[in-house]
């Protein structure tokens, strides 16, 4: 398909949510300003992967190329569905769960997106980058919990102490 080498396992680029400073993005690849044009080629590349996923819809690494093609072209919803395809022929594939993380963090929804690293987490305890992105993603949910407006000090003190009880320097 394309040049597409199912073999790679990429998390996908991490925009920073709106006003953010910061953070990390997933799986040590590049801060991204915005996501990639949808081009033609682009489009073509996601109908190719399309196809595959339907020929082979129990492999999961047609699955995941389709997530990072779609997550990469701004498309977080049919990432997450894509990923999540993926998840369902393999569970514990803490990779998986940490670019649906991306995804949900993408759009803002970080209650989702720390449920995603969290089960990542617990699938592989020991792996510092899942660690970092759930702490930039209860660092993200304390702030939207104290941003004006919502100003909801508890909520945003209790994810300021998960990040101290995770990463107490």
């Amino acid at each position: 398909v394309g040049g597409v080498f199912f073999g790679i396992y990429r998390a996908p680029i991490i925009a920073q949510p709106p006003g953010a400073t910061g953070g990390m993005p997933p799986q040590g690849q590049q801060q991204a300003s915005g996501p990639m044009p949808l081009t033609p080629e682009k489009r073509a590349e996601i109908e190719g992967l399309k196809s595959m996923a339907a020929k082979t819809p129990d492999n999961p690494e047609a699955w995941i190329q389709l997530g990072h093609i779609y997550f990469d072209t701004g498309q977080s919803h049919e990432a997450i569905a894509a990923y999540e395809k993926a998840l369902t022929i393999e569970p514990t594939n803490p990779t998986v769960h940490v670019n649906i993380g991306a995804a949900y963090q993408n759009l803002g929804d970080y209650d989702n997106a720390i449920a995603s690293y969290e089960a990542a987490k617990e699938m592989d305890p020991d792996n510092e980058d899942i660690q970092g992105y759930l702490l930039d993603a209860y660092n993200y949910k304390a702030g939207q919990l104290a941003s004006p407006g919502v100003e909801d000090w508890a909520g945003a003190i209790d994810y300021y102490e998960r990040i101290e009880a995770v990463d107490p320097d």
